[in-house]
């Protein structure tokens, strides 16, 4: 997960989405300003168990995969 949202919201917000909860909190930590001012929400969840609606309206999705590892 992009643990950093866009240094410049003019409008809306960023809301990222891990299923880590230890991804979650490491990325509300360090965007603490940009969460208490509302311009950015960090939800741990799975991708296909979110309410879309509940983000409602978005106009970006940007995906990132990392791999696991299996050692």
């Amino acid at each position: 997960m992009r643990t950093r949202p866009p240094q410049r919201l003019d409008t809306g917000r960023y809301v990222g989405v891990d299923r880590s909860a230890t991804a979650i909190t490491v990325a509300t930590t360090r965007n603490l300003e940009s969460v208490a001012a509302g311009t950015a929400r960090f939800v741990t969840a799975a991708l296909g168990d979110l309410d879309a609606g509940e983000f409602d309206p978005f106009d970006t999705v940007s995906p990132c995969a990392v791999p696991s590892s299996t050692t």
